[in-house]
């Protein structure tokens, strides 16, 4: 064993379970604390020729650490978007199986656009931002000088009333 592996071993003893609560400190489950950990020591061995000589490892470790904790709710964020998309498109093609209408369209299209027209300008406006054009709660809050959580709020009210008027065959 070389000086080397003799101080990463010392290291990964003393500074593991350290490292582990740290990173379930960040609010990741129980269940990926240990493979985030893992994956910062095998990060700080390879990149261990970087560290600055007067920084503490244990202050180089939860450096890393923090990076691979925003990594993974960044990367469980987007995942979470996937599949809401997937599913909103699963729900669209089911819906246009069934019950055609002359032109093509579905009943429930056809409801769809009819409770759209009755929305206010603001609140079509904001559906279209949203779900045409992707546009992120934080850059609608700027846009339309709300809070993200507003704007969040507002798009689940608008939602309801569509799912409302779509199930009450267009009173909204």
């Amino acid at each position: 064993m070389t000086n080397w592996d003799k101080e990463f071993e010392e290291i990964l003893g003393t500074c593991q379970s350290h490292i582990r609560a740290y990173v379930a400190g960040f609010g990741v489950p129980f269940y990926h604390t240990d493979d985030i950990a893992q994956d910062v020591f095998i990060h700080y061995f390879k990149e261990f020729s970087k560290k600055p000589d007067d920084v503490e490892p244990i202050r180089w470790l939860k450096g890393i650490a923090k990076n691979y904790c925003l990594r993974y709710f960044d990367d469980l964020k987007k995942e979470k978007s996937k599949n809401e998309k997937l599913k909103l498109i699963a729900s669209l093609m089911e819906g246009a199986k069934s019950d055609f209408q002359e032109e093509g369209e579905t009943k429930k299209v056809a409801l769809l656009k009819v409770c759209l027209s009755k929305l206010s300008d603001k609140n079509l406006q904001l559906i279209k931002m949203k779900y045409e054009d992707g546009h992120s709660y934080q850059k609608l809050s700027n846009i339309f000088d709300l809070s993200s959580q507003a704007v969040g709020m507002l798009l689940l009210r608008i939602r309801n009333s569509l799912k409302k008027c779509i199930k009450g065959g267009a009173l909204l």
